[in-house]
């Protein structure tokens, strides 16, 4: 059932060596052949190479004795179709000719097996009233498919394996789509090979749009609608091919109208600025990013022009989660660093209460270091229920409970650079904050751009300051 097709590489005409081996023991071993199919196989030793003797007699095995003169006559009919047959892995069905090639476990390849497809463009390519992509397929269409992504594209046999397998509905597209689609990556957006394979790798889905109903349109959209330059909409599309999943008419272009007006922008140019330095802006939701101006407006007490500063500076910023990043980080810059917390440990048992006693004269012993050093004084209970509700308490000064800002000085803080609001709270703010706390400097008369400074120079910062108590 295959197709008579002409396009097919000279290697494919030589059987693998494992090939050979496991098809003559099948015929060594099988006691069902027929004379007649030994006949075939002898008068036509001479004019065919051994394998495919072998592979005649499977053949006849399986489709009954056919004569030797209709061999003869295919084969000088349909030369290329026979040598499909006749010489490479042509008799493997369609799934084990997968299976073999991309060599696939039991369970990607029942991954792959149930996966189904809905697009429309591959329901016309294939004509079948079925959903599952491998009844769509037949050997020859695979080994194109094959032959596309390890000699055009360059895959190798992991990438695509692991591409086969996260998006199986490729297997469902035209070789020639996807020969139009990369050649337009390649001459019209100039991207390198190795950007093509890790365009691919990344974003599958992306070979998968139509080549002139969505990613030409979304290219010249940004090119000429948002004004991103040639520099910028190249990266764009090989750092964000997400980029493609989404319409102009539905998304971009509303998105464009939302940021100029909600933040007043003056020029197209500004939203060119804020796409070029993040994308995704283009396709992160309204209400997404309407939460994130309205709590960074009242948080920091913006006005529109520091908003629209801040944005077009930064806006990566939009990006952050509200919730998981913003808050947080919001909240401990302004917290007090003397904040302090008592946790209480596990109750004492009621046979252990003769041992309050002992625990009174300890706890005697601190009050007179607290009152002597000026600590917290913890206080004596009198009774043994409160001695030993003493014995399970401690009083823990927390060092570093916060930044201390006010909200004038955090503002201040942002705008100059709002990429502190990106760094990490828990690597890189609490425990720099942390640090300058117990050395006695405050947050708030550090160098506004002491965040972005390298592990090594921060400390050489502060190493400089508690030893001469100048801020630089």
């Amino acid at each position: 059932n295959d197709d008579d097709d002409d396009d097919y590489d000279e290697s494919d005409l030589f059987l693998k060596e494992e090939d050979i081996m496991v098809w003559e023991t099948e015929e060594e071993t099988s006691s069902s052949s027929s004379s007649s199919t030994s006949s075939v196989s002898t008068s036509l030793s001479e004019v065919v190479a051994p394998p495919a003797v072998t592979t005649i007699a499977r053949l006849n095995r399986l489709a009954g004795p056919i004569k030797a003169a209709k061999w003869m006559d295919m084969m000088t009919r349909h030369p290329v179709l026979m040598s499909h047959v006749l010489l490479s892995d042509g008799i493997r069905s369609t799934e084990a000719l997968l299976r073999f090639n991309l060599n696939l476990t039991p369970s990607q390849f029942n991954k792959i097996n149930k996966a189904t497809t809905t697009s429309s463009s591959s329901r016309k390519i294939y004509n079948n009233k079925s959903n599952a992509i491998l009844t769509r397929l037949n050997r020859s269409t695979l080994r194109s498919f094959l032959h596309f992504f390890t000699k055009t594209i360059k895959l190798d046999a992991v990438q695509l394996q692991r591409m086969v397998v996260s998006r199986p509905q490729l297997l469902a597209y035209s070789v020639s789509n996807l020969s139009s689609t990369y050649a337009y990556f390649a001459q019209e957006l100039q991207l390198s090979q190795a950007e093509i394979v890790k365009l691919v790798m990344a974003s599958p889905a992306s070979l998968m749009y139509g080549l002139d109903s969505r990613i030409k349109p979304n290219v010249e959209f940004l090119r000429n609608e948002v004004g991103v330059g040639s520099k910028h909409w190249r990266k764009i599309v090989y750092a964000y091919p997400q980029v493609f999943s989404y319409s102009v008419d539905t998304v971009y272009r509303p998105k464009v109208e939302y940021f100029l007006e909600t933040l007043q922008l003056e020029r197209k140019s500004d939203v060119s600025t804020i796409v070029s330095k993040y994308p995704p802006t283009l396709w992160l939701s309204t209400r997404n990013i309407q939460s994130k101006l309205d709590f960074l407006s009242c948080e920091l007490n913006l006005s529109m022009a520091d908003l629209r500063f801040m944005i077009l500076s930064y806006p990566q910023v939009l990006g952050l989660s509200l919730e998981d990043n913003l808050r947080p980080k919001i909240d401990y810059l302004l917290a007090d660093p003397t904040t302090t917390t008592t946790t209480t440990t596990a109750l004492v048992e009621e046979e252990n209460i003769e041992e309050v006693d002992l625990v009174l004269e300890e706890k005697q012993q601190q009050i007179s270091d607290s009152q002597e050093e000026g600590n917290e004084i913890i206080t004596l209970t009198t009774t043994e229920e409160e001695a030993a509700a003493a014995m399970t308490t401690t009083t823990e000064r927390v060092g570093g409970g916060g930044a201390g800002l006010t909200r004038d000085e955090l503002k201040e803080f942002v705008l100059y650079q709002p990429a502190l609001l990106a760094y990490s709270l828990e690597k890189r703010i609490r425990p720099r904050i942390g640090k300058m706390t117990e050395n006695g400097i405050r947050f708030s008369y550090s160098p506004p751009h002491l965040m972005s400074m390298t592990d090594v120079k921060f400390n050489e910062w502060l190493t400089k300051q508690t030893s001469t108590w100048s801020i630089e």
